[in-house]
């Protein structure tokens, strides 16, 4: 029964990456190109809108998969399926990596949706070609949602890794993994309830189905598995803690100690010559910008002690 279940056919390789389809995404096209064509479309520009959603999804996945050769990881393998796409991608754990990993696929859809909206408003006669304007308005229309439905700061979309790869650069991995539940949980109520104010049983659905996503990483993490959200929770301890922003703060500490201990050793060589000045020659012989210089030392001094 599992083999069943997990069952797919290959298609092509790009760049090495194998692209498989699941069994799944043969129903789904199908019932794809009947709704399509009792929405009065004629029979073969049904399938057409059909490639061009998978055509859209399929570059999506090629975005995290250049996205985590670019970081260097690697990608093993693409599968598209009954709710889009899935990169099967080994990334190297570090905030950035999966941050560049995650936002890049979205990305790709904006960079296609932009582009079609570009060329149709700038070549009115595509816009004014019946079928081919039709194609390609369609073509911007999925991509557009496919970046804001990948958006969702939930798991297991985009937006739920990018968010918890931000937050990981912030207050380090442990505490990102912990924050991004309850963002997760309101994100995928959010999306039920918007669901219910629209009438499209499917954001219903598919909220419920984020909210049963996040109580399981929820349930994983309150038992102490190691893996939370796809992120291995050894990497939360040892080493210092906190991602980018907790060493650029660190390293800002570090410089300003150093300032501190250059300017300190500047102020003690000038306070030896300005009280040698006067062991020697007395107080009078001070001019009176050496007066004021051994008051503001003598006073930083007093502060820091």
């Amino acid at each position: 029964m599992e083999a069943f279940w997990s069952w797919s056919i290959p298609l092509f390789r790009f760049r090495g990456v194998p692209i498989r389809a699941h069994w799944t995404l043969g129903l789904v096209a199908l019932f794809d190109c009947m709704l399509y064509f009792r929405m009065g479309l004629p029979w073969w520009l049904a399938p057409v809108l059909v490639a061009l959603l998978l055509l859209s999804v399929l570059l999506h996945e090629g975005g995290h998969a250049l996205a985590t050769r670019a970081v260097g990881g690697r990608c093993s393998e693409i599968m598209l399926w009954a709710l889009g796409g899935y990169a099967q991608c080994t990334i190297p754990m570090r905030a950035g990596a999966h941050l560049l990993t995650s936002i890049m696929g979205p990305l790709v859809n904006v960079g296609l949706w932009a582009g079609s909206i570009a060329v149709l408003a700038l070549f009115p006669t595509i816009a004014d070609n019946g079928i081919l304007g039709l194609c390609l308005a369609y073509f911007a229309y999925v991509n557009l949602r496919l970046a804001l439905i990948n958006a969702i700061p939930c798991h297991p979309l985009d937006g739920g890794h990018a968010t918890t790869a931000l937050l990981w650069g912030a207050v380090g991995l442990h505490r990102a993994v912990r924050w991004t539940v309850p963002i997760g949980f309101v994100a995928s109520a959010l999306v039920a309830v918007y669901g219910l104010y629209i009438n499209q049983i499917f954001l219903v659905l598919f909220g419920a189905w984020l909210f049963y996503v996040t109580y399981t990483e929820q349930r994983n993490l309150r038992l102490g598995s190691e893996v939370v959200f796809g992120l291995d929770q050894g990497y939360a301890y040892g080493g210092k803690p906190g991602g980018w922003f907790a060493a650029w703060r660190r390293r800002r500490e570090e410089a300003h100690a150093l300032r501190l201990d250059q300017e300190e050793s500047v102020e003690a060589t000038v306070l030896d010559e300005l009280l040698d000045k006067v062991s020697n020659q007395g107080l009078p012989s001070l001019t009176a910008a050496e007066r004021k210089q051994l008051e503001r030392i003598s006073k930083r001094q007093r502060e820091r002690a």
